[in-house]
């Protein structure tokens, strides 16, 4: 299931949209999947296994479910933009450095987004056990701040931190300084204490903000011993952005990579997810909008669209 949704979901009626005609101004759209065979949408990774390989204006049939359009005005077209690393990328930094939105506020709305998710899976959060698997990198920074927002919510959380810390983003080490004022601490990951193996195994709920649309090498380290926790575990899983260990741009494994439950990603889903092994680890997929202008987002020169 690929659901997307605004930055303030107000609105949330639904109905079913034809494929064949325009999204309403309001209220949300609902799109079966193409009528392909089943087995049609898992042919088409290994022809996608070279991003470089996209040609423009790809398109292509995918299975996941419906896609699910929440409150807001959306694009006058039966498809759905597929993004790569590199363009989300592009949005963010001009985002930031051209229009003035501060990324700490950017980081702010994507957990909200990823917390109505742990919301939806916790249903009371009150006395509920979450574990927060945080890498030093922004994706981990919205793992942070989401911490702080279950804390808030009432949920007993732990969060840690897989890799160094001295390779922790400004903006993480923002989300670490709000987090700290509520009294919670980013606790060292260590693959070797079964104290923090035993949390993870019995928590309610596990948030994997490891690694983010940035990784291209294959998992090593400290990262794989998390990974492996995370999917011991029977706790769903909440993946911020992509589940860790998915290369973005085509769904390929590098190594080890969570199985979520839920994956939250921002402003556009990526290729990786709709495809090859990273579909089938990305589980549901909300596409949430964290206030990228959409001029900047209409005027990309996208790579796939899904259809």
């Amino acid at each position: 299931t690929v659901r997307r949704e605004p930055l303030l979901p107000e609105k949330t009626a639904e109905r079913l949209w034809p494929t064949q005609t325009g999204p309403p101004g309001d209220g949300s759209r609902c799109i079966p999947s193409a009528a392909v065979p089943e087995e049609a949408g898992w042919l088409l990774p290994g022809l996608l296994a070279d991003a470089d390989g996209l040609s423009s204006g790809l398109s292509f049939f995918f299975t996941a479910g419906v896609v699910k359009y929440t409150g807001k005005k959306e694009r006058k077209c039966p498809v759905m933009k597929v993004a790569t690393a590199e363009q989300m990328r592009y949005l963010d930094n001009v985002t930031i450095q051209e229009r003035g939105v501060p990324s700490t506020l950017l980081m702010e709305r994507a957990a909200g987004g990823i917390l109505s998710a742990c919301l939806e899976v916790l249903e009371e959060p009150a006395n509920k056990r979450a574990v927060v698997f945080c890498g030093p990198g922004n994706n981990g920074g919205d793992g942070v701040a989401v911490a702080r927002l279950l804390c808030c919510r009432g949920v007993e959380v732990r969060i840690f931190l897989v890799g160094k810390r001295e390779k922790m983003t400004e903006d993480s080490r923002e989300m670490e300084r709000r987090l700290s004022e509520c009294g919670c601490l980013l606790e060292d990951f260590d693959p070797e204490d079964p104290a923090q193996r035993e949390l993870t195994l019995e928590a309610d709920l596990l948030v994997d903000a490891i690694f983010g649309i940035g990784l291209h090498s294959e998992i090593r380290g400290g990262a794989v011993a998390a990974i492996r926790w995370i999917n011991e575990s029977k706790a769903p899983v909440v993946a911020a952005d992509i589940p860790s260990g998915v290369e973005t741009d085509t769904g390929r494994v590098l190594g080890c990579a969570v199985k979520a439950a839920k994956t939250v990603t921002f402003t556009l889903p990526k290729l990786g997810q709709l495809v090859g092994d990273g579909a089938l680890c990305t589980g549901e997929l909300t596409v949430h909008s964290i206030g990228i202008p959409e001029d900047l987002v209409q005027g990309l020169n996208l790579s796939a669209t899904a259809i």
